[in-house]
């Protein structure tokens, strides 16, 4: 079979599809008639016409657990600003701890421990346990060496 013939044959099938497609619609087709006359058809509920979105659907949002509040020992002192609590534990377990006898870390040490943090708890948890601990410090390479012994400490305490 040649192209031109196929092509024929495309032409001639589109012209009676088109010819099929102007030509009114006849009646629908009616069931067999039963015991009691003809059964109705029953309608097709239309179909959802609402666009679906593109690409996968998403993941379920896991539950979120809210840690229970500790009762706070002194009322006095103001209400810690952005939800922050989770930092007095490891801050005091740094400042507690005598400075004797702690190692001296380098920088890479400190970089790898807050990475490894920020991967466990997330980078705004990680970030504002370096700052507090820092002690204003707002990047790595600003705090001071006498520090990294505290942040790296801290940093670990956390992540257990």
């Amino acid at each position: 079979m040649t192209i031109e013939a196929t092509l024929e044959r495309i032409a001639a099938a589109l012209e009676s599809l088109a010819r099929s497609a102007n030509t009114p619609a006849a009646e629908p087709p009616q069931a067999p008639p039963g015991p009691t006359g003809p059964a109705p058809i029953p309608e097709t509920p239309p179909e959802n016409t609402a666009p679906r979105p593109r690409g996968r659907p998403r993941k379920a949002a896991e539950p979120v657990q809210a840690a229970p509040a500790a009762p706070k020992d002194d009322a006095d002192e103001p209400e810690e600003q952005g939800g922050l609590d989770f930092l007095d534990d490891a801050v005091e377990a740094a400042a507690s701890e005598p400075a004797a006898v702690t190692k001296e870390y380098t920088i890479e040490e400190v970089r790898k421990a807050l990475g490894e943090l920020q991967t466990r708890v997330g980078t705004t948890r990680a970030l504002a346990l370096f700052k507090e601990v820092s002690g204003g410090a707002e990047r790595l390479p600003q705090l001071a060496p006498e520090k990294f012994a505290a942040v790296f400490e801290a940093a670990e305490k956390m992540r257990k």
